[in-house]
Parts: C-alpha cells; sequence; structure tokens
C-alpha cells in the first residue's frame, strides 16, 4: 500500500497482523509531489505500476486533474513515469483503480460529467510510454 508519494512511504498489512507494518520509505523526484490517489499497485517484471492522478491548480483554469503511470521497482523506488494523460475531458477526471489481466490492464476513471469508464489497455504500450527518472539523483536529493 503506497501511503504517500513523496517521499514513497509504503506500508504493508499481511494476514494476522494487528495493523500496517512500514516496508518501506524512499525520496523520490520532486515531480510526484502532486501526485494522489488513484490506483493499488499491478505486478509487473521488476516491480510494480499504478495509475495516479496528479492535481495542479491555474488562475485561467483552476484546479486540473490528470493521470500518469508510475513504476516502482521491487525495492518500491520510483523509476519511471508516464506522460500525463486523459481520456475525455482534460482536468476533470480522476483515475480510481487499476488491474491486470495477462497482457492487459483495466483501468477505472471517474469523468465529472460522465460517470464511471473502464478502459483496456494493453500492458506493453503503456510500459513504452515511460519516461526513467534519475534514481541517482532521486537518491541525492
Amino acid at each position: 500500500f503506497v501511503a504517500w508519494w513523496q517521499p514513497t512511504e509504503v506500508f504493508r498489512l499481511d494476514e494476522g497482523m494487528p495493523g500496517f507494518e512500514r516496508e518501506a520509505l524512499r525520496l523520490a523526484p520532486h515531480l510526484v509531489e502532486r501526485f494522489q490517489g488513484g490506483s493499488p499497485g499491478v505486478a509487473i517484471p521488476g516491480g510494480y505500476l499504478f495509475l495516479v492522478n496528479e492535481t495542479a491548480a491555474f488562475e485561467d483554469e483552476g484546479e486540473v486533474t490528470l493521470s500518469r503511470f508510475v513504476r516502482i521497482d521491487e525495492g518500491f523506488q520510483v523509476t519511471a513515469i508516464s506522460p500525463q494523460f486523459f481520456l475525455f475531458e482534460r482536468g476533470r477526471e480522476q483515475a480510481t483503480g487499476l488491474a491486470r489481466q495477462a497482457n492487459r490492464l483495466i483501468a477505472g476513471f471517474r469523468v465529472a460529467s460522465a460517470g464511471a469508464y473502464l478502459a483496456t489497455i494493453d500492458l506493453d504500450e503503456v510500459l513504452a510510454t515511460l519516461l526513467d527518472v534519475n534514481v541517482q539523483e532521486t537518491k541525492n536529493g
């Protein structure tokens, strides 16, 4: 469970445990400071993939929310981020979930004016959009 993105704080809950236990606390690129909510992670080779919301405020548009995919490695370090995207209404939808079925991703979205939608996306196509972040820069702040 990712509780926060900057720093990236991950908790574990195992069957029989009385509560959550911190699994990792990692520095991350400053870009992830605006990430919130989104999805549980799905396992991919070498780590996990998440679908997150990124919200920013603009004078002329007000608050705008876009989505991104985020890859973290098995040590829970943010390693890559997709460009921002939206499905129907720029800035007015939120990612709500992510699941994996073989080589397909199923992503949930809530669209302000149109309700809820599910989108299916090829996993390899999503992985091809990811831009590596400089892990060395991340570790040194």
